[in-house]
């Protein structure tokens, strides 16, 4: 992120389909942004350390989520199928970022609080393995941060994980999503796994990730 975004390429449909297709896909992803800042920030970090939250079975896209993402595609002129390999998944997202390491969410955790987020709750979800996938997928803490919603308390335990925490391959996607109404609004997913912490020589490696209101995709790593 670094002042700049790496859009993801959609991957190829067909050999019918021309190139300016995957441009025209990317442009379209990026309307999300035009949202503004997302309403709700979604945190994800793969450990086995429960951190004594809540369990949630992980099930997968379902035919509601399915059914909220073609909308979402008519509505911005999507095409859901562009960025999965596999059949049936769709999704509509536009991702600015990937593989990035070393990441420090410590100064997000200030940011988001002074831009009126609050934290509204978090689980620990065991992910089902997919057909086709060689392993059992690891199971991934949730943290969710909202402008909406009834805040609660976070525990200290919690606190301490996201301040200290080194994230690896950490991405970022900018999701449209429809409320209750059928409004659109943006959801952005964070998403890593929890690296080793470097050692008492290079205590100052990691890169700090800022929410920046400034930046069209709202974020940016230090």
């Amino acid at each position: 992120m670094k002042n700049h975004v790496q859009t993801r390429q959609p991957r190829m449909l067909s050999n019918d389909v021309h190139a300016t297709a995957f441009a025209d896909d990317a442009a379209a992803r990026e309307k999300v942004y035009t949202l503004g800042l997302p309403r709700v920030i979604l945190i994800k970090i793969n450990s086995k350390n429960k951190l004594g939250l809540p369990e949630a079975e992980y099930v997968g896209d379902n035919s509601r989520k399915k059914d909220e993402h073609l909308k979402i595609a008519a509505h911005f002129g999507i095409d859901p199928d562009a960025f999965r390999d596999r059949e049936g998944k769709v999704h509509t997202g536009a991702q600015t970022c990937t593989n990035e390491s070393r990441v420090r969410l410590g100064q997000l955790l200030v940011d988001m609080k002074a831009a009126g987020y609050k934290y509204v709750g978090g689980r620990w979800r065991q992910k089902q393995a997919q057909q086709g996938r060689r392993k059992q997928p690891d199971p991934a803490l949730e943290f969710t941060f909202s402008l909406v919603g009834e805040e609660v308390e976070m525990p200290e335990q919690i606190r301490t994980f996201l301040n200290d925490v080194y994230v690896d391959g950490f991405n970022h996607w900018s999701n449209p999503k429809l409320d209750e109404k059928d409004q659109v609004y943006r959801l952005d997913t964070l998403n890593g796994f929890a690296g080793q912490p470097p050692g008492a020589k290079n205590a100052n490696a990691g890169r700090a990730l800022r929410l920046d209101a400034k930046h069209y995709t709202g974020f940016n790593i230090g």
